[in-house]
């Protein structure tokens, strides 16, 4: 055999080894990405399943601390009622409270 039969067989054969790696370059990238998409796909899931949790827990926390502020209202409004009551059941004594004072103040002279 000679270089004529060589030639075309080596070509050939460094023409498939070209196009075969090229081949298989391009399905181990596909391979990869598909990987990496499938754990970005996953990644992307937990991240929304976790702001999720935190938007509840906000929700939740917001609505006890709304809750604590009319229970807070409420107890002010009691109070202001009952010290607005105490305050005229008192002013009923102010005048005998001045006479009182007014007579002690005479008696001592």
């Amino acid at each position: 055999m000679g270089w004529e039969d060589w030639v075309p067989a080596v070509i050939s054969s460094g023409l498939v080894a070209v196009l075969g790696s090229h081949f298989l370059k391009v399905a181990i990238e596909k391979s990869v990405a598909h990987g990496f998409d499938r754990e970005i796909e996953k990644l992307k899931s937990d991240l929304k399943r976790k702001e999720t949790d935190i938007n509840d827990l906000k929700a939740s926390a917001l609505s006890g601390l709304s809750a604590r502020h009319v229970e807070l209202d409420k107890h002010r409004i009691r109070a202001a009622s009952n010290l607005w009551a105490w305050t005229i059941k008192e002013k009923r004594f102010h005048l005998a409270a001045g006479m009182v004072v007014a007579s002690k103040s005479v008696g001592d002279t």
